[in-house]
């Protein structure tokens, strides 16, 4: 049986934040089952669509799965093809391409993932500039104590320069 416009569009809205969790794909095959349309057959135009949707990602956004080698998203906790859970939950950047609207309770479930990912995405944002942002502090500190530190050993060499100059001038002079 030929894919649905409805499922189509779910898969769209789906992938429009550039990343399936496995809610959103069980969610799909249960509306795609109930339309008549045969797991494997909606399996199968999801995965193609996922690996169209993938060609957008840049190859710092995407890993290899440990179990099947599918490369998957670095958002995702799971993966995208054999479900196998992932360790990863760095996230890449929102989507490129406005969602289809449609009204559903698979859309409304698709819609409720792609908030909860958008807010992931959010989080590890603020982590990560929160990191940078400690990393030059920390800059600074080194650079400010490596002056101090070189100040220091300067003046110390200069004052035992005086010294050992003082000295020399006083033995030559008795």
């Amino acid at each position: 049986m030929a894919i649905t416009p409805k499922i189509k569009e779910l898969v769209t809205l789906a992938l429009s934040d550039r990343v399936l969790t496995n809610t959103e794909r069980h969610t799909i095959v249960a509306a795609a089952m109930q339309d008549g349309i045969a797991e494997t057959e909606i399996n199968e135009y999801i995965n193609s669509a996922l690996r169209i949707r993938l060609q957008s990602y840049t190859k710092e956004q995407l890993q290899h799965c440990p179990f099947c080698g599918a490369q998957t998203p670095l958002v995702s906790d799971e993966c995208l093809f054999c479900g196998k859970p992932l360790n990863n939950n760095m996230q890449p950047s929102g989507a490129t391409t406005p969602p289809p609207f449609i009204q559903s309770r698979e859309a409304d479930i698709i819609r409720g993932e792609n908030l909860r990912t958008a807010q992931q995405s959010h989080d590890v944002k603020n982590y990560l500039l929160r990191y940078d942002q400690e990393i030059e502090h920390t800059k600074r500190q080194k650079s400010q104590i490596l002056k101090r530190f070189t100040t220091g050993v300067i003046v110390f060499f200069a004052i035992l320069i005086m010294v050992i100059f003082i000295a020399f001038v006083g033995i030559i002079l008795e």
